[in-house]
């Protein structure tokens, strides 16, 4: 895949995002062409470089040792929560169904 350039385009929520273009450099001929794409030209992909970067520092994040426990924590917590109360909304008002003793 060959650079062809790059272009900015803003996301639903407003945000200025940098897309990095790719141009495959010959699709003639090639027996995915038809599952890969459907243009005349050869097939072009976008690549947000920071997204990736951002998406690689997260996965980082929870698999180190602190994110793990984070995330330890977190599960017990809804767990408990779920054990003590089942509760459900109804029209803006929290109505106690059973307590954690019939779980």
């Amino acid at each position: 895949m060959q650079n062809i350039g790059t272009k900015t385009s803003k996301t639903s929520t407003g945000f200025a995002q940098t897309l990095t273009l790719y141009r495959a450099k010959n699709c003639e001929g090639c027996p995915m062409r038809g599952a890969c794409h459907n243009a005349k030209e050869n097939r072009t992909i976008e690549v947000n470089h920071n997204l990736n970067k951002l998406k690689q520092q997260a996965d980082q994040d929870l698999l180190s040792e602190q994110g793990v426990q984070h995330r330890k924590r977190r599960c017990c917590l809804s767990r408990d929560n779920r054990k003590l109360l089942n509760i459900i909304s109804r029209g803006g008002k929290f109505i106690v169904i059973a307590p954690f003793f019939y779980l």
